[in-house]
């Protein structure tokens, strides 16, 4: 058990890669992973998500799945309730789908930004290289 503990504790605290995990324990990638799925099962770890998600998620799988031939690749379904209002409420409605409307696109900026950063970087890589062996070929 001290070893499934130490195992969790690196891998989830301390971020560590399960290779670099099996590294300190001296065995494999794959057994870290059975450790892993043995720690949750056992409830040395147990994952407690603390946002909190006003959103149907099984829904929202079987409707992606459901229109995937037709190319939807984002679905969205919104609680019509929240903790501190009654079913129903439709102020209460409202703004449980503005919130899920607002981190759909939030999300979709994050990654259209991240894709934006790394074709720059691409870009720029591009050029030092080729003003690089421009430089190289003059040096002749």
């Amino acid at each position: 058990m001290e070893t499934l503990a130490k195992a969790a504790y690196w891998y989830y605290v301390q971020d560590l890669s399960q290779k670099e995990v099996a590294r300190r324990l001296g065995t494999s990638q794959s057994n870290v992973s059975r450790l892993m799925r043995s720690a949750r099962e056992l409830g040395v770890v147990t994952v407690d998500i603390s946002y909190p998600i006003h959103r149907e998620l099984d829904l929202e799988d079987e409707l992606r799945s459901a229109f995937d031939e037709f190319g939807v690749r984002d679905v969205v379904v919104s609680q019509a309730f929240s903790d501190t209002h009654a079913p129903g409420d439709s102020q209460a409605a409202v703004m449980s789908i503005a919130r899920s409307g607002a981190e759909w696109i939030r999300e979709r900026v994050r990654v259209a930004t991240r894709s934006l950063q790394a074709m720059r970087l691409h870009r720029v890589a591009g050029w030092i290289r080729s003003a690089q062996v421009r430089g190289c070929a003059r040096m002749r």
